[in-house]
């Protein structure tokens, strides 16, 4: 399984990435701060996963999530939110994201829905 994180946060995305090393169903571990990285990585590589932080700048999460939705290039978007703002909630929810979690209260949540992802992958 590859996963893409889009993060801001530099200690996210480490702290994500040493969370995810450890998993034996994830082979590859890619990290992103802006939408256009994300977009790429997506376009290069075929990813199972994407960890996507709700604060993206310029509107960045939002165009995300249509990228993704319009191209069905990944099999689950995990957003990471630092507060559940109702708006952003609604928008994201409208893109029919799989899980939204708080970023800092419900990163322990993660593991185990890699895991069923990666077990109905296989």
């Amino acid at each position: 399984m590859q996963v893409v994180i889009v993060d801001t946060s530099v200690q996210i995305l480490q702290r994500l990435e040493e969370m995810l090393s450890e998993m034996k169903n994830v082979r590859n571990i890619y990290k992103a701060v802006t939408y256009e990285e994300a977009v790429e990585l997506c376009k290069e590589n075929k990813i199972s996963v994407v960890l996507l932080d709700s604060g993206l700048r310029d509107n960045g999460t939002i165009n995300l999530l249509k990228y993704l939705k319009e191209t069905g290039s990944v099999a689950a978007i995990i957003v990471l939110s630092t507060c559940y703002d109702d708006f952003k909630l609604r928008e994201c929810i409208s893109y029919n994201v799989d899980f939204i979690f708080d970023k800092y209260q419900e990163f322990y949540k993660i593991t185990g829905i890699i895991n069923s992802i990666a077990a109905k992958q296989e």
